[in-house]
């Protein structure tokens, strides 16, 4: 189900507006947007299910695009509390990359970009602190490539539906010098494109 919503042709018209392309070179300063390929998709969160929760990430180091990067996100439902809405470290972003431990000890049920955990992570969160906007259809939050977020915990009774994609710089020079390599979830190897961002 999740991966054949991303099919849906509506969808796929909505990602791509224009509309979307000229906020983005409008915030950015550029003439060359780019959609990453296998970066956009209509997630399901299910009440209290972790597996596939997002832990803690900044969104470069899972799409490999350019650092120079936004995710638009917008829910599908009208949020509350308890069905774990988006966190968010404001002004994280001015932190830069991130190193990450490739498994997590606390949930080795987790595979691929939700096994990883970043470096000092609690002492992160505690030096941005974070926010939990609660949103309805039609709100969007715009999080730059390298903000800290994460998946809230859904205790609710409800699934949390959300759309998000990804808009990135062709001209930044750090996705021309990794000719924009495509996202970890394609198979791409977070340590052979950064190994100074991995602690194995």
């Amino acid at each position: 189900m999740y991966d054949a919503i991303k099919q849906i042709p509506a969808f796929m018209r909505l990602l791509s507006l224009e509309k979307n392309d000229r906020v983005f070179m409008q915030l950015r300063n550029i003439n060359t947007p780019a959609i990453a390929a296998a970066g956009y998709g209509i997630r399901i969160d299910n009440p209290h299910e972790e597996k596939y929760r997002s832990l803690w990430h900044y969104e470069y180091r899972d799409q490999l695009r350019s650092i120079d990067g936004i995710v638009f996100w917008s829910p599908l439902v009208n949020l509350i509390s308890e069905m774990g809405p988006v966190q968010i470290c404001p002004r994280s972003h001015v932190g830069g990359l991130r190193r990450s431990y490739l498994k997590d000890p606390d949930n080795p049920e987790k595979t691929g970009v939700y096994a990883m955990r970043l470096e000092n992570e609690e002492a992160l969160i505690a030096q941005y602190g974070t926010v939990a906007p609660l949103s309805e259809p039609g709100d969007l939050l715009l999080i730059d490539f390298l903000t800290l977020h994460s998946s809230g915990v859904n205790i609710s009774e409800r699934s949390r539906w959300s759309i998000q994609f990804r808009y990135f710089s062709f001209e930044d020079p750090s996705g021309i010098r990794i000719n924009w390599t495509g996202c970890v979830a394609n198979g791409t190897q977070l340590k052979d494109i950064h190994p100074e961002l991995v602690i194995d």
